[in-house]
């Protein structure tokens, strides 16, 4: 069993535009300070070999699987450069999950919609903790993303009955017509 971070509404788009660069450097520093890292798993003449990486680096994303405070292995988080979002798999409860939330958060502060972010499928997630670490981290003064309570009802009920959209990992939709 494991813990996800969700994002409300299910067909949010990422953060776009010309924050989206700053979006995606912030995002992997706020990794590095929170102790991820990517473990690699090498046969070297028939004996494994663990090796810890800073991060795993495609043209289209940044990964981390390891958080080294904790010392736990989840799979895989990151930063997904197309879409400008963060993406996660099960997170747990430890600091691997604080990171991923707190990412997760910094895209609200760029996106031009309000989203709401979950961890499970019900607890939306604080932001009270989440927006100081990242300021400190950051040198930055976002605020608070206190949302009222109207917005988040609309989000949360008249987006969608299935459950939020895992990061950024929705599909386009295509039309059955």
């Amino acid at each position: 069993m494991g813990t996800f971070i969700y994002i409300q509404p299910e067909d949010w788009k990422g953060v776009q535009g010309p924050e989206k660069n700053t979006f995606i450097r912030q995002a992997e520093k706020l990794f590095h300070f929170g102790g991820m890292l990517n473990l690699n798993n090498l046969w070297i003449y028939d004996k494994p070999l663990s090796l810890l990486d800073e991060k795993y680096e495609t043209e289209d994303v940044v990964c981390w699987n390891y958080n080294v405070i904790d010392q736990e292995i989840w799979e895989d988080a990151g930063v997904d450069k197309k879409r400008g979002c963060i993406f996660s798999g099960k997170v747990g409860s430890g600091m691997f999950n604080h990171v991923v939330t707190a990412a997760t958060i910094l895209a609200g502060h760029y996106s031009e919609e309000p989203i709401l972010v979950y961890e499970g499928f019900s607890r939306i997630a604080s932001d009270i903790f989440m927006t100081g670490w990242i300021n400190q981290v950051l040198g930055e003064h976002f605020p608070r993303l206190v949302l009222d309570g109207w917005t988040a009802f609309k989000i949360n009920h008249y987006g969608s009955q299935r459950p939020a959209a895992r990061g950024c990992r929705h599909e386009e939709e295509t039309s059955d017509a």
